[in-house]
């Protein structure tokens, strides 16, 4: 076996290393058995005594870890007990979606401290930038924020985090919104796809948890999947995983061969509506409402739209072998009336059919995943910090 050495040792960025590790193998320790002494810690991580002490001067020192009574009724002298301050450790959660822009700001935990929605007067890059200044000024200079994870429509870029194809947010498209976003909110920031935290959201916190692989499938205005394979998420090389509105269909007698998001959103169920009967509504949830009181106009546009679900979950189950597909969107959560016929659908088109469900996080979904993901980034910017 070839060993290779390296060329120089930087003995101070690896003790950094070393404490860094230290900080955050007791942290992890102490959120998972609060009330604990520095022995128990000691035990649990596998660190010396002196180690562990010196982690926890330095998290009590930023207020992260607070004593908290001794030991009582156990042999020998009695010792400190530590737990964390989930409440010391803040992120900012934000979902930007055409017509509001919503924060909520979360602890360590994850709980979400704060909510707050800004309507936007237009749906375009002005108006949300506007909004997203409007939100730093609501933020309490006196509980500092570690970072703030933003939820975007359109294809984020893996380089410069350049916006692609976001057609429902005029303007939006070529910004670099890392750089902007972080300018406006006076943060670091994290941007990801909307639909990519949506289906991380429910992975951590709803109807996905404990599934390995499986797709958000959000139905609304436009398009769009989450892909979670092997318990993580898929972004692709482009950073464009999951745009199956740009899948063709083959065409058939009720699915022309068009893009995928032209048969299977919201403008796609107005336009099946208007084909039967001119004067039909609009509104999907009216439709929806129809189908389900067994109006023959509801159920011949139901049955189209559930051809292009089919359509579009066979493909993806073809490719990628998926345990669960949720459905989520302003259509996807109320499509309660699909899934059967899809479920069955679906079954005869692949070998094995994932199974179809409606996600639980209903449209607070990109929410949930954005503060998810950045309770746990708040935590790793604080120990980068302090170690």
């Amino acid at each position: 076996m070839e060993i290779l050495f390296p060329n120089s040792f930087d003995a101070e960025a690896a003790a950094i290393d070393v404490r860094e590790r230290s900080i955050r193998a007791v942290l992890s320790a102490l959120r998972a058995r609060p009330r604990s002494s520095r022995a128990e810690l000691a035990a649990a991580t596998g660190l010396s005594k002196p180690t562990v002490a010196s982690a926890l001067d330095d998290l009590i020192e930023t207020e992260v870890v607070r004593t908290q009574g001794r030991t009582t009724g156990r042999r020998g002298p009695s010792a400190q007990l530590y737990e964390t301050v989930a409440s010391a450790v803040q992120a900012l959660a934000v979902h930007i979606g055409a017509h509001r822009v919503r924060a909520a700001r979360v602890d360590m935990d994850g709980t979400q401290t704060a909510e707050t929605s800004i309507a936007l007067p237009h749906p375009d890059g002005e108006s949300v930038l506007a909004a997203l200044s409007e939100l730093r000024d609501q933020i309490d200079p006196a509980r500092p924020v570690e970072l703030a994870v933003i939820g975007s429509p359109g294809i984020l870029e893996p380089d410069g985090g350049r916006i692609r194809s976001s057609p429902n947010i005029a303007g939006w498209e070529g910004i670099s919104v890392q750089a902007a976003i972080g300018r406006e909110l006076g943060l670091p920031v994290l941007v990801e796809n909307d639909v990519n935290l949506a289906a991380l959201g429910e992975h951590m916190l709803g109807a996905g948890r404990g599934c390995r692989s499986f797709a958000y499938l959000n139905i609304g205005s436009g398009l769009g999947a989450g892909l979670v394979l092997d318990g993580r998420l898929y972004r692709g090389h482009h950073g464009a995983a999951g745009e199956v509105g740009y899948l063709s269909t083959g065409g058939t007698a009720t699915l022309p061969t068009a893009p995928m998001e032209d048969l299977l959103s919201a403008r796609a169920l107005a336009r099946y509506a208007s084909d039967y009967a001119a004067d039909a509504s609009q509104d999907p949830t009216v439709l929806l409402d129809l189908a389900r009181r067994g109006d023959p106009l509801g159920k011949a546009v139901i049955v189209r739209l559930g051809d292009a679900l089919t359509h579009c979950i066979a493909s993806l189950a073809a490719v990628v072998d998926l345990e669960l597909v949720l459905l989520g969107g302003g259509i996807g959560t109320h499509a309660d009336l699909l899934i059967e016929p899809t479920q069955r659908a679906v079954s005869q088109r692949v070998p094995y059919a994932p199974t179809i469900r409606t996600g639980s996080l209903g449209d607070g979904a990109v929410l949930a995943g954005a503060a998810a993901v950045g309770a746990r980034a708040a935590v790793d910017a604080l120990i980068a910090r302090i170690s």
